[in-house]
């Protein structure tokens, strides 16, 4: 019994110990659970998208901002960011995780690039778009994924801005200042958004499986535990 009592304490944070370690592997290694997670976001940025775009379109028609062009530009970007919720939904359906999160990591960098040549150019403000692919590139990517699409990102930005400052280039819509300040409102707003939703489906779905490690942890110490006491006795 003294024997039982003293292995107990060890048994049990061993077990805890190497279940949250499995767990934690899950995480960042199981294709199932981080699609899941992908989907999650995929679809909240499709809905943050739509609102931002629709917010644009609000300020166009009230002639806030430079009107049909810009509104075939937000209409243009809506299109892009719908097809590629859509087929990204399709893909994760089909389980064909690995493709599906690299299409929408080049497909997200390939809108913003297009919208910055579309909307206020190199000094606008939405380059800050690039920053959601990157992160989602390290959390739902492999290791080396976040670097290579933050290369890519600078070198699509720094070729807008070399082509705009040596006059080889210009956007479609350049921005005047009243422009300028509430676009830039606008993108900082969508971007903090996406930011925090993605935030929010890791750390809920850390949460989630922390829980059932603990459940399994448990389950798998009260089984070593009785068959302790059984070969004891």
């Amino acid at each position: 019994i003294m024997l039982i009592a003293k292995a107990t304490p060890a048994m049990s944070q061993a077990a805890k110990s190497n279940q949250f370690g499995i767990t934690i592997a899950d995480i960042f290694n199981n294709d199932d659970e981080r699609a899941r997670m992908l989907l999650r976001f995929v679809l909240g940025s499709g809905a943050i998208a739509v609102l931002s775009s629709l917010s644009l379109l609000a300020l166009s028609l009230f002639d806030v901002l430079p009107g049909q062009k810009l509104i075939i530009a937000v209409l243009l970007s809506l299109l892009l960011n719908l097809g590629s919720t859509l087929i990204c939904y399709w893909l994760l359906r089909q389980k064909r995780y690995r493709f599906a999160t690299n299409m929408f990591l080049y497909w997200s960098v390939c809108s913003v690039t297009v919208g910055i040549y579309l909307v206020g150019g190199a000094a606008g403000p939405l380059f800050m778009f690039y920053f959601v692919p990157i992160m989602v590139a390290g959390l739902f990517g492999r290791a080396r994924d976040s670097m290579r699409l933050f290369l890519v990102s600078l070198l699509c930005y720094g070729a807008l801005a070399l082509l705009e400052n040596f006059g080889q280039l210009e956007p479609v819509i350049p921005l005047p200042s009243a422009g300028q300040v509430i676009l830039t409102i606008i993108s900082f707003g969508a971007v903090g958004a996406l930011l925090a939703y993605l935030a929010l489906v890791w750390s809920n779905s850390t949460t989630h499986f922390v829980g059932q490690a603990g459940d399994q942890a448990e389950a798998l110490f009260q089984s070593n535990q009785k068959l302790l006491e059984k070969n004891i006795q």
